[in-house]
């Protein structure tokens, strides 16, 4: 858990430093020195050091790319669906339904009956 009321000292700045220098992000460098990401923020401006996001920002983009790739698949997929459930909506149906007496019924129709009626 991050303490805010310690002291700011040289060798947290030189940590700072060198934790940056290897690439860590602002939040790993806090977990890294048990400081608040707010912390290191402040000690790295005082340093001038910058948080590079570009790759943050590249991978964001290629997700969203990603995603509107997956919708307009899933969208065309959909459709294909339609168009093969409406074809079945006008084909003949062979129904079968028991009679009263036990007797089994066969028709044909062209939309399925509802399941009480009989044929």
């Amino acid at each position: 858990m991050p303490q805010h009321s310690r002291p700011v000292t040289d060798a947290d700045r030189k940590r700072v430093r060198e934790l940056h220098a290897n690439g860590l992000s602002r939040n790993a460098i806090a977990k890294e020195i048990n400081r608040s990401g707010r912390w290191v923020s402040r000690i790295a401006d005082e340093l001038g050091l910058d948080f590079e996001r570009t790759r943050a920002r590249a991978a964001t983009i290629a997700k969203v790319v990603d995603a509107r790739t997956r919708r307009a698949a899933l969208a065309l997929a959909l459709l294909d669906d339609v168009d093969e459930l409406r074809a079945r909506l006008h084909v003949q149906y062979e129904v079968h339904a028991f009679g009263k007496e036990g007797s089994l019924n066969t028709g044909s129709v062209t939309k399925p009956p509802p399941a009480t009626s009989e044929i």
